[in-house]
């Protein structure tokens, strides 16, 4: 992610982490908006997971009322997020970081 000085205004519109489908990279904020202090393990697996899961279920087009839109995030997507989380506390190394 881009390096920031200060910390940021609006933490609504605040990025947490990104991913390029087509590269296959993945990227990840390290720091809090706020204060710019280092996030803990536990919410960079679970934004690691998240971004994972942009792979594994990836966005499609929906016809819906007559418009197209976008599907990236929606419950079977987020079954997947909770399934990457579940395999991230039953790794042996990983486990630590979420109890």
């Amino acid at each position: 992610m881009q390096g920031r000085a200060g910390g940021v205004k609006n933490t609504k519109s605040y990025t947490l982490g990104h991913t390029n489908l087509k590269k296959g990279t993945i990227t990840v904020d390290i720091y809090t908006p706020r204060h710019r202090k280092p996030k803990s393990y536990n919410s960079i697996l679970r934004i690691i997971a998240h971004e994972i899961a942009h792979h594994q279920k990836p966005p499609y087009r929906q016809l819906y009322r007559g418009h197209l839109i976008n599907r990236q995030h929606y419950p079977s997507f987020y079954k997947q997020v909770t399934k990457n989380i579940k395999k991230f506390q039953k790794d042996e190394v990983l486990e630590k970081y979420f109890t």
